[in-house]
């Protein structure tokens, strides 16, 4: 209370030099105020500061626990390459020979082979698949389609 009597009286002063003392008086004044402000704040953030795990939770809540990583990794990790070991069928199956047996199958009037004669008599015998545990398709076939059909 003294330091502001202090500063608003040394202002109220007529004389140039008196004057220019008071403004001298007053700007030393006010940095001084300025300064104790500052201090002052400064203080009371260092208080804050040390108390702050106390103050903060109960302004702000419990603290959050970060959620854990779930997304993977852009790439799978690099491994080497591991040879797999591979069984391998050494013996070649026996070379057909096509020509003679295509000459054994009976033949049309125009000298092409004759496949429904071949097949009727048994000499030739197709496969219901590439699969060799395929099975010949019993029963309609395809035939149940035929309603569908759009003519």
């Amino acid at each position: 209370m003294w330091f502001a009597r202090w500063c608003v009286s040394a202002g109220g002063a007529r004389s140039a030099p008196a004057a220019l003392f008071s403004r001298m008086v007053g700007i030393r004044c006010g940095r001084l105020v300025l300064s104790a402000v500052f201090a002052l704040a400064a203080g009371a953030s260092l208080l804050s500061a040390c108390s702050a795990p106390t103050v903060l939770p109960a302004v702000l809540g419990p603290p959050l626990v970060p959620k854990p990583v779930v997304h993977l990794a852009r790439r799978p990790a690099y491994h080497p390459y591991v040879e797999k070991m591979m069984t391998y069928n050494l013996v070649p199956p026996p070379k057909a020979d096509w020509p003679s047996k295509l000459e054994a199958l009976p033949k049309t009037a125009d000298g092409g082979t004759d496949w429904v004669t071949a097949l009727n008599q048994g000499l030739i015998t197709p496969k219901p698949g590439l699969d060799p545990k395929a099975e010949e398709e019993t029963g309609l076939g395809r035939c149940h389609l035929a309603g569908r059909i759009v003519t």
